[in-house]
């Protein structure tokens, strides 16, 4: 690849489509390839995260495609693989969950996406781009310029009323009865992959989406941004600010939201702790 003195707003047009093509590619791969998908070895179908063959060809697909595409070096960090020395520094990083929704492929659920975050040193994710190529459905964003759902700008829903707020939810939290001590609280619709339940917010089809799960960069970079342009809000399940490619990689939790009920999502997520909590001890 050239050298290192690329700066992003310099990118042409040509290089941004470029590289969402390489993304859309690579979903197109997965979608026709779903059903031959297995677990890895080491690794359970029943498991909460499940590794498969699809993930590592997903991935490898993305690398090569990506990494021509993008005119300057760029370190690729990837749930598939062991995060790469230097990351911390480097100008630019790939950011990369090859599919998000893992397990809903398993089970032939059409949820599931290609989440691609380009990182920048200094700015922070500076595009992203998620892909459900089951439902055909392309989300992008450019830091400054705004987030877009198959070409069409999108903004997050103005419904700021709690009482009357749909929740987006993980079928996983669901099925489990993670979620039953605020089901009766608020309106929930249970939907797989973080990645596209970010998507979803983004688009006004839903008001705000939680979890009190520990997540990685990779499920949630490029959806900050989408979600950050359409006009939301997004922060750890405490309400703390989200710091992409720190050392860890990992949130502790998240809270997505159209920002006029962000804090009341967060309220909820309080209550879910104080129930594990409870739970844990009966007699505190």
């Amino acid at each position: 690849m050239p050298g290192t003195d690329t700066r992003l707003d310099e990118l042409a047009s040509a290089t941004l489509e470029r590289m969402q093509d390489a993304v859309v590619h690579a979903g197109d791969y997965l979608r026709r390839e779903a059903a031959r998908i297995a677990a890895l070895a080491g690794t359970d179908a029943a498991d909460e995260n499940p590794h498969t063959n699809l993930d590592v060809e997903v991935d490898e697909i993305l690398q090569d495609s990506l990494c021509q595409a993008f005119p300057t070096d760029a370190l690729w960090v990837s749930e598939e693989r062991m995060p790469p020395p230097g990351r911390t520094d480097a100008r630019f990083c790939f950011i990369v969950d090859p599919i998000d929704g893992t397990r809903n492929v398993l089970h032939g659920r059409p949820e599931a996406c290609v989440s691609v975050a380009l990182y920048e040193r200094g700015p922070g994710v500076v595009w992203g781009c998620i892909y459900n190529p089951f439902s055909g459905e392309l989300f992008t964003a450019l830091a400054g310029r705004g987030a877009f759902r198959n070409g069409h700008r999108i903004h997050v829903s103005g419904n700021g009323d709690p009482g009357n707020a749909l929740y987006l939810v993980s079928i996983h939290e669901s099925v489990k009865g993670m979620l039953d001590r605020v089901k009766s609280e608020i309106m929930v619709r249970p939907v797989g992959s973080i990645a596209y339940k970010m998507c979803l917010v983004a688009c006004g089809e839903g008001d705000a989406t939680f979890t009190i799960n520990p997540r990685h960069d990779w499920d949630i970079a490029a959806g900050m941004l989408l979600v950050e342009e359409a006009g939301g809000e997004v922060t750890d399940s405490r309400g703390g600010s989200i710091f992409v490619n720190s050392q860890t990689l990992k949130v502790d939790g998240v809270v997505v939201s159209n920002g006029l009920i962000h804090a009341n999502t967060v309220s909820v997520c309080r209550t879910l702790r104080e129930q594990i909590a409870a739970d844990r001890d009966p007699l505190a």
